[in-house]
């Protein structure tokens, strides 16, 4: 019988995944660390919920004032516009999150005040928008078709743009996505300098290994599925700080070919 010889780079590359897990699982033990990035996600679900409960209550003043005066495409479009707002708020504290937690990955040791670090200056706010679209692109093209959806009127072309386009744009968003993947570790790694350059390298960098940075994307549904039957519980205490120390490693492996903290734990 003919044996099929696998090579120790191939075998390398087939158990890096479960190697990166271990690696994450040993960094969320240390309860400190731990500890000081679940009280940063709490900050940012707080401005993010915050955000969310003062733009309804303006969206329901203006109701009240404006009356019959707005029309219901218009409405759902203000409605719609709750979204945006609640990204400028909480997309500069999840990059602060993110930053802390590359530090927590490699050893260092955190400050929770590291989660407002962009909000210190106005150029570092306007770059953290920025990688932050890119990182949240599916979100927000549904968020777009949601509104294009809205605002067209009943027929046929409705059918056309919620059964075809909406779903090309989505899909196309969701690649895109899995191309860009390690563009928030290549911003902060290279401090906070050029979010379009490191845009350009994640992508250059991911386009090759795109179906491994999707099943390294699905390895996650079990843990996620789990979270939810805890009722969320588990998602700040341990999926979220997990998988992001996770996938800080794996972005480093696209963008080196190696991860510092493997190669510590095999000298």
């Amino acid at each position: 019988m003919n044996t099929i010889k696998t090579s120790p780079v191939a075998i390398k590359k087939r158990r890096l995944g479960k190697r990166l897990k271990s690696a994450s699982r040993l960094v969320i033990s240390d309860h400190e660390a731990r500890l000081i990035l679940v009280f940063a996600l709490i900050i940012c679900g707080i401005a993010a919920i915050s955000t969310l409960l003062a733009s309804s209550s303006a969206l329901y003043a203006i109701s009240v004032i404006a009356g019959d005066a707005i029309s219901e495409t218009w409405g759902r479009l203000l409605e719609l516009s709750v979204i945006p707002l609640m990204f400028l708020i909480a997309s500069p504290l999840c990059l602060g999150y993110y930053r802390m937690t590359i530090k927590a990955a490699y050893g260092e040791r955190i400050s929770l005040k590291e989660v407002f670090r962009y909000y210190s200056g106005f150029r570092l706010l306007l770059k953290s928008w920025l990688v932050s679209a890119v990182a949240a692109l599916p979100l927000l093209v549904v968020t777009l078709s949601l509104a294009v959806i809205m605002t067209v009127p009943e027929g046929i072309i409705l059918s056309i743009v919620s059964f075809i386009v909406v779903p090309i744009l989505v899909f196309g968003a969701f690649i895109i996505n899995l191309m860009t993947m390690p563009t928030v570790y290549a911003f902060i790694c290279s401090d906070d300098k050029d979010p379009v350059k490191c845009l350009a390298v994640s992508v250059k960098k991911s386009a090759r290994d795109t179906f491994r940075i999707l099943g390294f994307r699905l390895g996650f549904i079990p843990l996620i599925l789990l979270s939810f039957c805890t009722v969320g519980v588990l998602f700040p205490i341990y999926t979220i700080p997990y998988m992001t120390v996770t996938e800080i490693y794996f972005s480093e492996y696209l963008l080196t070919g190696k991860c510092r903290k493997l190669i510590s734990e095999e000298k």
